[in-house]
């Protein structure tokens, strides 16, 4: 995995972007919020379920994030004209949660990991 630590203007100037695309009156959570890609994710399935969460339980965790939550960001492989996912970790009720996302297609949100972390993360960059 390429993963590399984004200057921090870069991730806060993606956060600000997270939160106004999030925000926007024009966000629609069924059309513009893709959680775990094309086939849901079992990962990110039994964190929502064990936390009785939905998407829009997601969408709302993501509003929160700040610089002191980022980890690294990690080119997308698959597809490289797209943008990088940039990789966060949080807490919800006591458990430390791995978040992966990125904004594409100008008003997309695609959170493609968000469940329980599986790694301890040790010190974070900011």
């Amino acid at each position: 995995m390429d993963r590399f630590i984004a200057k921090k203007d870069i991730v806060i100037s993606f956060l600000e972007d997270l939160k106004k695309v999030l925000n926007s009156p024009n966000f629609n959570i069924e059309k513009d919020f893709i959680l775990g890609g094309k086939h849901e994710r079992q990962k990110n399935t039994a964190t929502l379920l064990e936390f009785e969460m939905d998407r829009e339980d997601v969408v709302e965790e993501l509003k929160k994030l700040t610089i002191l939550n980022y980890y690294h960001t990690v080119p997308d492989n698959k597809r490289s004209e797209m943008p990088d996912f940039h990789v966060f970790f949080i807490t919800v009720l006591d458990r430390e949660i791995y978040v992966k996302v990125r904004i594409q297609n100008i008003n997309d949100v695609f959170c493609i990991s968000f469940h329980f972390a599986e790694y301890s993360h040790g010190k974070m960059p900011y």
